[in-house]
């Protein structure tokens, strides 16, 4: 199990978290941040906090999100 984060782009954030398997987790991180040490590395500041906020809420450290655990999709909101 892990987590897809949803994340809107135009002026507002629209967050969503949803539990899946392995093998939905099989997307590509485009654009907004790479692999470091197996660590998903968040280069938009916005995004990364973003993010933190979202794990503080799940009561999930920064040292728990693995690369292979979360995945970051962007979409233009019409």
């Amino acid at each position: 199990m892990g987590f897809i984060l949803l994340l809107g782009t135009k002026g507002k954030v629209y967050v969503r978290i949803e539990r899946v398997s392995h093998e939905e987790l099989m997307l590509e991180i485009k654009g907004v941040g790479y692999e470091l040490d197996n660590k998903l590395v968040i280069k938009n500041e916005e995004l990364r906090k973003t993010l933190l906020e979202l794990m503080k809420s799940f009561n999930l450290s920064p040292e728990l999100i693995h690369a292979k655990d979360i995945t970051i999709c962007t979409y233009l909101l019409l």
